[in-house]
């Protein structure tokens, strides 16, 4: 088991205007990285899961997901 397989506890209470905020940035990002011709993928949809329902800060959900990039860079999936 590693530490995505754990339930992680909300640590912000998002009202609904933040969490439609935050749905809409991802949806925004995801759509330009389908432009460049690619997929986010499970992992990133995912880690953008928990960002939108507060369980990561802004610099939680970059740092995730430069980790997820270097990973798929390093790794090649």
């Amino acid at each position: 088991m590693n530490h995505h397989d754990i339930a992680m506890p909300i640590r912000q209470k998002l009202d609904g205007k933040e969490r439609k905020l935050r749905a809409e940035a991802v949806q925004y990002g995801f759509a330009s990285v389908r432009m460049e011709g690619l997929e986010p993928g499970p992992e990133a949809e995912a880690i953008a899961n928990r960002f939108i329902k507060g369980e990561l800060t802004h610099e939680e959900y970059h740092a995730e997901m430069r980790r997820l990039a270097l990973d798929i860079a390093r790794n090649g999936h």
